[in-house]
């Protein structure tokens, strides 16, 4: 896949822009992470605090953006 990308210097435009996208996600992640850290009232559901893991919550985030950027490079590679 990174051999194409190469070759088409549209699929590593987007591919860079995709991985853009990730790094500022993951930068809303680690701020809402602290929000919750720094405010866990705030979150309370009938005084019941729900944990939330910050692995989790980025591996999440992973995951949606790893499928969005496969999902571009295989629909710019049909083309």
């Amino acid at each position: 896949m990174a051999g194409k990308c190469i070759k088409n210097p549209e699929n590593v435009e987007e591919l860079d822009k995709l991985y853009n996208e990730w790094i500022y996600r993951q930068t809303e992640v680690q701020a809402l992470l602290d929000l919750v850290d720094a405010n866990p009232e705030i979150f309370n559901d009938e005084n019941e605090i729900v944990e939330i893991s910050e692995e989790e919550a980025i591996q999440d985030d992973c995951r949606i953006v790893l499928e969005d950027i496969t999902n571009k490079i295989i629909k710019n590679l049909g083309n």
